[in-house]
C-alpha cells in the first residue's frame, strides 16, 4: 500500500462467524508491512482487510451525474412463441386400416403454462405441410393430428390429407413455431408401425 497523508485509513475484516468488524486508525500506513504487522497484532490473515479511505472535509470527490436514458417498451407481436413443445410419437404404418385413416403424429406440451399454437407447422422431410388453426395446447397436455380429415377438437386436429404423408421407410417430422423456428423434430427408420420420439 502506497503511503496516504492526512487521511483516515479503516481497515474492515471479516470474522469467520460472518460478523463484519469496522477498526478505523487517523495514523498513516506507510506500507504494506504495516498491514502485515496489524494483521499479525489481531491474528486475522491480511487477505481479510479491506482498505477503505476515509478523506477529510474540504477534499475535492467526483460528483456523479444521472442522465435520462430511454426506457424500453415491449411491442406485441401476433406471432405465438415457442414453448417446450414437443414431439412424442409418429404412426407412420397403422397395423390396422389404410395408411391415410391410421397415421397421426402425438405433440405433447412439456411446459407449466398453455401454449398458443396457432399458426405453427408440422411437416414431413418432403413438402407435405400442416398448419395449425386457431389452437392452444395446455399445459402438459397431448394433442394427435391426424393425416386424414376431420373435425378438429381440443385434442385432435386434422391435416385434411387424401393420401399417407408419413413414409414406412422412414421419415422426419419438423415442428416449427409461428415465426418459423425449428421447435422439435422427431426422425424414425422405418421397419415397424411407429416410433416413440426421445
Amino acid at each position: 500500500m502506497s503511503k496516504i497523508s492526512k487521511e483516515f485509513v479503516a481497515f474492515l475484516f471479516v470474522v469467520v462467524a460472518g460478523t463484519v468488524m469496522l477498526r478505523m486508525n487517523a495514523r498513516t500506513y506507510a506500507d504494506l508491512g504495516a498491514v502485515r504487522s496489524l494483521a499479525a497484532a489481531t491474528n486475522t490473515p491480511v487477505s481479510n482487510y479491506l482498505p477503505y479511505v476515509v478523506r477529510p472535509a474540504g477534499t475535492p470527490t467526483a460528483t456523479v451525474t444521472a442522465t435520462a436514458t430511454a426506457t424500453p417498451t415491449a411491442t406485441s407481436t401476433s406471432v405465438p412463441t415457442a414453448g417446450d413443445v414437443r414431439i412424442i410419437f409418429i404412426e407412420y404404418d397403422p397395423v390396422s386400416g389404410t395408411d391415410v385413416d391410421g397415421e397421426y403424429v402425438d405433440i405433447q406440451n412439456m411446459g407449466g403454462t398453455p401454449q398458443d399454437m396457432t399458426g405453427w407447422k408440422l411437416r414431413d422431410a418432403s413438402t407435405n405441410s400442416f398448419t395449425f388453426p386457431s389452437f392452444s395446447l395446455g399445459a402438459m397436455n397431448q394433442a394427435r393430428i391426424w393425416t386424414k380429415a376431420g373435425a378438429n377438437t381440443a385434442t385432435d386436429l386434422y391435416m385434411g390429407k387424401g393420401g399417407a404423408v408419413w413414409n414406412n421407410s422412414g421419415d422426419t417430422a419438423t415442428l416449427y413455431d409461428g415465426a418459423g423456428q425449428v421447435v422439435d423434430t422427431c426422425t424414425y427408420a422405418g421397419g415397424g408401425h411407429g416410433a416413440s420420439c426421445p
